[in-house]
């Protein structure tokens, strides 16, 4: 059974999205100066077989453009300021006991995909 260990809000996350997809295809493209705020990255998460897998929506992105930084408490998804859909931003925050350095991270068909494993205890062999 998959859970949300993040415990995002699918209500917030289609408003997000919703956002996303209009600032996108929007017939005018709108005026943004510096200090407009980025546009939010849906994303979704779910454990399973203790993999944490978490999938970020960006619609439209060249893989090129997507930069993922995982560290041991968060995943930001992200894009170079040059890219022409506008920048955009998404930080996750991580429930502990994750093993953040054998996460894998994979790109297909407008979805990030970062699946992380659970972290195997210390104390097991003690």
């Amino acid at each position: 059974m998959k859970k949300n260990p993040l415990n995002l809000d699918p209500k917030e996350e289609l408003r997000r999205m919703q956002a996303m997809v209009e600032r996108r295809f929007a017939h005018d493209p709108p005026v943004r100066s510096h200090d407009d705020e980025p546009i939010p990255v849906p994303v979704d998460a779910s454990e399973r077989d203790g993999i944490l897998t978490i999938k970020a929506a960006v619609p439209g992105i060249r893989c090129d453009e997507v930069d993922v930084c995982i560290s041991d408490h968060a995943v930001t998804f992200s894009n170079a300021p040059s890219c022409q859909c506008g920048r955009f931003l998404r930080t996750v925050e991580l429930p502990e006991d994750w093993a953040t350095s054998l996460a894998r991270t994979r790109f297909r068909n407008g979805f990030v995909y970062v699946r992380i494993p659970k972290s195997t205890s210390r104390h097991a062999s003690a």
